[in-house]
């Protein structure tokens, strides 16, 4: 998973520094010490292990050394820059928890490679400086990251996860600098979250010999003890229960919900921890023995071609499974997920991307927000067909009487003048197509309540779809006010 955070402060900084350890950092409590990426930090002349004072002065808009400004509001208070997370699935981190030395350090190894080309993605699409007057200018750049690899959760369960610190400081092609536009980079978020997982996956596979099941939008890693996972996700247990009480759902309800529960993280020597960790692992008879059986455990090799042609087929289907047009990024996103579990990793993610885009069943849709988005001819032939059918209702649409109508709104005074008016335009034709459209609270489903007496009295029979979960579900109901009103109004709002 990929989770961006808002702006950082130059302050900030010194969290990351202060866990990160520079010599003894297995028994000393902190983490290993950062390292720098990107092709920026390359150009800046950054490389390997980081260096703490190169580190603060890039957050402050300085060079390295600190003897000019990279930018220009350089020493002033400004975004410093924004921390890319990449973390593990749990089932990752609890194998790494298990793990000898040797394998924990190519499982660490794994993700740091994985986290990688998710920023070499992004630094290719959404790699943007701002430069000339208000920075209304806008030109490719090379990224300046500072990577830092935690190990915990708040909980202090094992949580393996990479902290990417983008710098505010893009390098130019012309080697100039400047601030960074950060839109483009949240906006292909998803896209890079699931090439990480993608890559990492494969990684294990191909390093390590680790199989994955793909579930849901993640993977998981096959034969990890499922009860383990349970155990070591407190930090989400604690989450989830914060959400139960205030009755909440959604991704930035649990974003509420994990700013309202952290505690402050404690740091504790490593070897403290994976003995506390691996004596776990033993009660739940799932230790390093076990993990060496999955490592050397003698799946069957895989049949590439199969895997890349079912992950296309899989990626169209589930991105036609609920919108009608879809853009590059989102092409790139689907296929990534659907390439999980199957030994694929970035490098034939995007190239089967671009075969997708360039497939003859898709075809140009038009731009949208400043993106081209493309559909399928299926769809385009299944909207073809709808609008059709939608003309021919048209010409046999003809009016009823009105005094049903009238009657219903003389019984509901209550009824708003745009609700009454909504109301004669809804019961007074038949056989046509006719639209209501609202925003949430105007009393949509108050109208479809009264509407649904009149058609009642009319003698018409009612049918209600409502989309939930990216598919139309269709409800047929006669003389059902509740049912009538429920999906007429979800109708209405979508």
């Amino acid at each position: 998973m990929l989770t961006i955070s808002k702006a950082i402060k130059a302050g900030q900084g010194e969290y990351y520094l202060s866990l990160a350890g520079v010599d003894d950092y297995y028994t000393a409590g902190n983490e290993p010490p950062g390292y720098w990426l990107g092709r920026g930090a390359a150009a800046l002349r950054l490389d390997g292990e980081l260096n703490q004072e190169h580190f603060r002065n890039l957050l402050r808009g300085l060079a390295p050394e600190g003897e000019r400004k990279l930018v220009r509001n350089a020493d002033h208070e400004r975004r410093a820059g924004w921390d890319f997370t990449w973390s593990a699935p749990k089932s990752v981190s609890v194998a790494w928890s298990q793990a000898d030395p040797a394998t924990r350090e190519r499982i660490e190894e794994c993700l740091r490679r994985a986290a990688a080309a998710g920023v070499a993605y992004l630094e290719a699409v959404a790699g943007i400086s701002r430069r000339g007057e208000d920075g209304r200018s806008h030109e490719a750049a090379r990224l300046v990251l500072a990577a830092f690899l935690h190990s915990t959760s708040r909980a202090q369960d094992p949580q393996l996860h990479l902290h990417t610190i983008l710098l505010n400081v893009g390098v130019r092609a012309d080697g100039t600098t400047g601030t960074l536009e950060p839109k483009g980079l949240y906006r292909h978020q998803m896209a890079a979250g699931a090439l990480f997982r993608a890559e990492l996956a494969a990684r294990l596979e191909t390093d390590l010999g680790l199989r994955a099941r793909r579930e849901n939008r993640a993977f998981e890693l096959l034969g990890v003890d499922p009860e383990l996972i349970a155990f070591f996700s407190k930090r989400r247990a604690q989450i989830e229960a914060e959400l139960a009480r205030l009755g909440q759902s959604g991704g930035r309800a649990a974003e509420r919900a994990n700013f309202a529960t952290r505690a402050v993280k404690v740091a504790r020597p490593r070897a403290e921890l994976f003995a506390e960790w691996q004596r776990i692992g033993h009660e739940h008879h799932w230790s390093a023995k076990e993990l060496s059986w999955m490592i050397d455990a003698a799946f069957p090799a895989r049949r590439v071609e199969w895997e890349r042609a079912a992950t296309s087929t899989e990626a169209l289907a589930q991105l036609t499974a609920s919108q009608s047009h879809f853009c590059r990024r989102q092409i790139v996103q689907a296929v990534a997920e659907c390439a999980q579990g199957r030994g694929l990793g970035t490098e034939v993610v995007l190239r089967l991307s671009q075969e997708l885009l360039q497939s003859p069943e898709l075809e140009r849709w038009g731009e949208h927000r400043g993106e081209v988005h493309y559909t399928t001819r299926e769809i385009l032939a299944l909207e073809k067909s709808v609008l059709a059918t939608a003309e021919a209702m048209q010409e046999r649409r003809h009016f009823l009487p009105t005094h049903w109508t009238e009657e219903a709104i003389a019984r509901h005074s209550r009824l708003t003048s745009e609700q009454t008016e909504a109301l004669r335009h809804l019961c007074a034709a038949r056989g046509g197509v006719t639209l209501i459209h609202g925003m949430a609270g105007t009393g949509k489903s108050t109208l479809f309540a009264v509407a649904h007496e009149v058609w009642t009295q009319q003698g018409l029979s009612l049918y209600g779809a409502v989309r939930q979960g990216g598919a139309w579900i269709g409800r047929g109901r006669r003389h059902s006010q509740h049912h009538a009103a429920s999906a007429a109004r979800a109708v209405a709002e979508r």
